[in-house]
């Protein structure tokens, strides 16, 4: 009977030893290890990949995703956990006991023309190396059919910028209210500059912008463009 009980306790054990802290969650769909999560977008400029990261258990967790490239030319921008960092390690972050991460996770990537790259994801419990949830991320550009084409037209330099960004933009005839927008990559618009001109060039001051990944382009309109600051 000892035996017996011992043996429960031994097994019960290791099944808690083994659960993972953290869970992902995308588009209502939670993953688990091993599993391929499909992301498809029409985003052709720098698709943002957004996620929920749960802590399954009693305790605080030390959390830190990574990504790296299993094949195509995509390439990562940065991941965001709260903070975002460029390249393809998230900054450390903390998700509070039975609780979803109270900060946005959201992965961000570079197609560089391509309409699928392959990633492996890992998102890791820092105080445990042997709590490690492994995803395989497929990236899909759905490619803009004709009548979503825009004809607004729209370039930044330099770029890499520093302080003053210059933006040349053409406005297709109609356009009204225009703006060029500066968005983060959290999503946030970080700088607007209204148009009262149908083309021309707008400065717009960023020194106070932290250097960084961002987006540009027209208020409204689907393809932003990437530009670095620095």
């Amino acid at each position: 009977m000892k035996k017996v009980l011992l043996l429960a306790l031994t097994v019960a054990f290791a099944m808690v030893a083994n659960a993972q802290s953290l869970s992902f969650k995308f588009q209502d769909v939670v993953y688990s290890n091993g599993d391929t999560v499909r992301f498809v977008t029409t985003d052709a400029e720098m698709p943002a990949m957004y996620a929920t990261i749960h802590n399954n258990t009693e305790r605080p967790v030390h959390a830190q995703g990574s990504l790296e490239v299993i094949s195509s030319n995509m390439t990562v921008a940065s991941i965001c956990a709260g903070e975002c960092l460029e390249g393809s390690v998230s900054p450390i972050f903390t998700v509070a006991p039975n609780s979803d991460f109270d900060g946005v996770f959201v992965c961000d990537f570079f197609p560089n023309g391509e309409t699928d790259g392959f990633f492996s994801f890992k998102l890791y419990n820092t105080q445990a190396s042997d709590d490690t949830l492994s995803l395989t991320f497929h990236v899909h550009v759905q490619g803009v059919g004709i009548n979503n084409v825009e004809t607004n037209s729209i370039n930044a330099y330099p770029n890499p910028a520093t302080s003053m960004l210059n933006v040349d933009y053409e406005l297709a005839e109609g356009t009204q209210n225009a703006q060029i927008v500066i968005v983060n990559l959290m999503g946030q618009v970080v700088k607007s500059v209204a148009l009262h001109q149908m083309q021309g060039t707008a400065s717009i001051n960023i020194e106070d912008l932290p250097a960084g990944v961002y987006t540009y382009g027209i208020k409204g309109q689907s393809n932003m463009k990437k530009v670095v600051v620095r």
